[in-house]
């Protein structure tokens, strides 16, 4: 959980992260009353620091973001209401690591590679047999 203004240390990495705005829009229609004052759109705004680079990614729900090898997800946010008891913003990350992403890339390159040799012979094999006009 990343409080405005406050920088945060990802554990097993030199990289800090820090939350410099959160923009939350706000349903204000008349079809759906009960959806009044709720959030329906959220972006945050994220320094990421590592080393000497920083770097600036916006994030929102249902839009991450990589960096140096991380995905980070939104997962909660504050103020989700209008209205009511002023909370201090903040925004619940979810940041992972992956390595086995490459493997499984590389497997289904390979896959896609050995279906095309697959399919490149059996053209040439129906040619050859006649029953196929090429």
């Amino acid at each position: 959980i990343i409080v405005q203004g406050q920088s945060v240390r990802i554990p097993h990495s030199e990289i800090q992260v820090q939350l410099g705005s959160l923009d939350v829009q706000y349903y204000q229609g008349s079809r759906l009353k009960f959806l009044n004052n709720r959030a329906i759109n959220v972006q945050a705004a994220l320094r990421l620091t590592a080393g000497q680079k920083e770097v600036w990614k916006a994030i929102g729900i249902n839009a991450p973001f990589r960096f140096k090898g991380l995905s980070f997800h939104l997962k909660d946010f504050a103020p989700q209401y209008k209205t009511g008891m002023k909370r201090r913003p903040y925004i619940n990350l979810i940041i992972k690591d992956d390595p086995g992403m490459m493997f499984c890339f590389t497997g289904t390159v390979l896959f896609i590679v050995g279906l095309c040799m697959y399919l490149y012979q059996w053209f040439l094999l129906q040619a050859k047999e006649g029953k196929r006009r090429v």
